[in-house]
């Protein structure tokens, strides 16, 4: 029986092998499929965790500076909020990127909201006096309090400009601006003598000067937020981006994957509007920003995941 075995050298049929052939297909076109499905989930699950953490950059970035909005400028000149657009950024509906409806809004948008806010400093830069002190170069300045906080002093450079404010009038106390020569954790030396009566107190903040050959230094600065298209300023392709823009210099992306950008102004009667016709009465701001995924969207049938982000953020420099 044994030897009758071994000496059976019949293979495998055609059908047989077919057979096999076909079930290993079937097989491995699953395990295909499903490696293809997981790998598309998995891309555009990590588009998705960064359109979310663009989303809380941005709105990061344009809470901090609507919440320094008119801090030591003086009320009599300006307001926290210098100028607003209602959806008549620079999205355009007949050349969209995004086609479809925008988020939230029901039709296609005109365009995003841009908003220009009055700021001491546009790059946040300040220095509070130590010491009395008038007609020198150098000023004393408070240095870091704790181990992980910079020395004021530190953030400014040779050849930034100064303005010196009285806080409590917001008062500028000379038109002019001086310029730093040399810096230390404690002190801020100027290439002129602060020839003002400088008090204790007393705050000095960097100016953001204008571009080459755009005028005189601006008081107060001004700092504009905006969606931008694709290839401005840098932002990628097929994507918009929120940008901000000081003093007219040339738009910093804070921000990409961003499809909208909405803004609606809470007044001192507590009514909410888009358009407001007095700022002065602006008291906080509900901003609404949109991301969505760009790179990804052919992965999940052109459509794009879609993430929102709103917050409240109350004006604290009002006068």
């Amino acid at each position: 029986m044994m030897r009758s075995l071994l000496k059976n050298k019949n293979g495998f049929s055609l059908v047989e092998i077919l057979v096999v052939i076909a079930m290993l297909g079937i097989v491995m076109g699953a395990v295909y499929t499903l490696f293809i499905t997981h790998q598309r989930t998995a891309y555009t699950s990590d588009e998705t965790v960064e359109v979310q953490q663009n989303l809380r950059i941005a709105m990061d970035a344009v809470t901090k500076d609507l919440r320094m909005a008119g801090m030591l400028v003086n009320a009599i000149s300006t307001t926290p909020i210098m100028a607003t657009t209602d959806n008549t950024g620079p999205k355009d509906p007949t050349a969209d990127l995004i086609p479809g409806p925008d988020p939230g809004l029901g039709a296609e948008s005109p365009g995003s909201d841009t908003v220009t806010m009055s700021m001491i400093s546009a790059s946040g830069v300040y220095a509070r006096v130590s010491a009395d002190a008038m007609d020198v170069a150098t000023l004393l300045v408070i240095p870091a309090i704790g181990a992980q906080q910079a020395a004021d002093a530190a953030l400014f450079i040779a050849g930034d400009l100064v303005s010196i404010i009285r806080p409590f009038d917001t008062s500028r106390l000379n038109a002019a601006t001086y310029v730093v020569s040399a810096t230390t954790a404690s002190s801020i030396t100027f290439t002129n003598n602060v020839v003002e009566d400088v008090k204790v107190g007393d705050v000095l903040a960097k100016i953001n000067n204008l571009p080459a050959g755009a005028g005189l230094t601006p008081y107060p600065n001004t700092v504009q937020y905006a969606v931008v298209n694709n290839g401005v300023a840098g932002c990628p392709a097929n994507q918009f981006c929120l940008a901000r823009t000081a003093n007219g210099d040339p738009a910093v992306i804070v921000a990409q994957n961003i499809a909208d950008f909405q803004l609606r102004y809470v007044l001192d009667d507590n009514s909410v509007t888009a358009a407001p016709t007095d700022r002065t009465l602006i008291k906080s701001v509900i901003v609404t920003i949109w991301g969505e995924t760009a790179t990804t969207r052919g992965m999940s049938g052109d459509i794009p995941k879609i993430r929102q982000l709103s917050s409240l953020v109350n004006l604290r420099n009002r006068r």
